[in-house]
């Protein structure tokens, strides 16, 4: 069973069905939404950015190999910044419901490996995305450009 803890109980059945789609049968994710001044901290001290992101996905367990002898699978935590996906939604997905559902399902591929530092792990991740996506009739931002 895969089990996501957050406050947004649609979002974590969107990161539990994306985990599902991707092939994981088990381990648990934490999800959370912090404001910008949090997500700001949390992008310097771990990614090395300057200012707030939408999204950050912090794999723990991971998705495969040995299940650990005590506590389960986590798989790892989501971070999302709820002000920055409305502020960028309407030139992105066009709505902050739609948006969020997109970060959700890219935080939930980051935990399963998936990245997009190059054009070719860029374009696998896009294709997931877009497959995922289409789960709640939404389109990928990318296939509009």
């Amino acid at each position: 069973m895969i089990q996501v803890d957050g406050s947004n109980t649609e979002l974590c059945d969107v990161v539990r069905q994306t985990l599902a789609g991707e092939g994981v049968v088990a381990g648990r994710v934490d999800m959370h939404f912090v404001d910008l001044d949090e997500m700001t901290a949390l992008n310097s001290e771990h990614m090395g950015g300057d200012g707030p992101t939408d999204v950050l996905s912090f794999p723990i367990d991971g998705i495969d190999g040995p299940e650990p002898e005590v506590g389960g699978r986590q798989i790892g935590e989501i971070v999302i910044c709820s002000e920055v996906a409305e502020n960028q939604a309407p030139e992105h997905m066009g709505d902050l419901d739609s948006e969020l559902k997109l970060l959700s399902i890219h935080a939930a591929l980051h935990l399963c490996g998936y990245d997009h530092h190059d054009p070719q792990e860029r374009s696998e991740m896009w294709a997931r995305e877009t497959h995922h996506l289409k789960r709640y009739q939404l389109s990928h931002p990318g296939d509009q450009q």
